[in-house]
């Protein structure tokens, strides 16, 4: 992983939970480790926020996934492009 970020395995899910590890790109001191995770945790947090100002992509992903789930396309890239682009009425296969 290239940026460092965080890592998911879905071998080890359990329980319904995601495990993530955290991912330090190699030779940072120990300082730079833990301004990289301050400035990760800010991101996050200022990013919660947004989207919960933002209640209409909660909409928009929510009409999306419910057309998804009742169409179940074959292709779902192409099938997000025509609903993205098009218009949720005219997203149909």
């Amino acid at each position: 992983m290239a940026d460092g970020a965080c890592e998911y395995d879905p071998k080890k899910e359990g329980g319904g939970e995601k495990e993530t590890k955290q991912v330090a790109p190699p030779g940072l001191a120990p300082s730079e480790k833990d301004r990289l995770r301050k400035a990760m945790t800010k991101m996050s947090l200022e990013n919660e926020v947004w989207l919960r100002d933002n209640k209409e992509l909660h909409q928009l992903l929510k009409g999306f996934m419910d057309k998804v789930l009742r169409e179940q396309p074959e292709d779902l890239q192409q099938f997000a492009v025509k609903y993205f682009v098009h218009g949720q009425t005219q997203a149909q296969s």
